[in-house]
């Protein structure tokens, strides 16, 4: 997760994050699975997993870039079939990562604390 100071800087930090860890030339091998088909809150997103094999075991490498307003965050896993972190647990972590990030977002109020007697 990175804090940026305003929306510009956290935008070009964005796309500097999606360019270096998938680049343009790469992102057809990047595509979004449909088990990850779902929209987050974030200003804006990529989502994508490659195919690879750990010890002949195939497996999908899922990266999820996200950007709430002036945070950007990043999520990546190995993701498995059958065993360890599959899709479906993927799939709900990054559901409550992305509910927790929005959840921050929403205004706190304007109300000024007054002090305790």
């Amino acid at each position: 997760m990175y804090l940026y100071s305003n929306e510009i800087e956290s935008r070009e930090a964005f796309q500097k994050l999606v360019t270096d860890s998938i680049p343009s030339e790469f992102a057809d091998k990047w595509p979004r699975p449909v088990e990850l088909d779902f929209t987050l809150h974030a200003s804006e997103s990529r989502i994508g997993c490659s195919s690879g094999l750990v010890n002949n075991i195939p497996h999908r490498v899922c990266l999820v870039i996200a950007r709430y307003d002036e945070v950007v965050t990043r999520l990546d896993g190995l993701v498995f079939e059958d065993r360890w972190l599959t899709m479906a647990q993927f799939r709900h972590l990054l559901e409550r990562v992305d509910a927790k990030m929005e959840a921050i977002r929403e205004p706190q109020g304007n109300a000024t604390p007054t002090p305790a007697p």
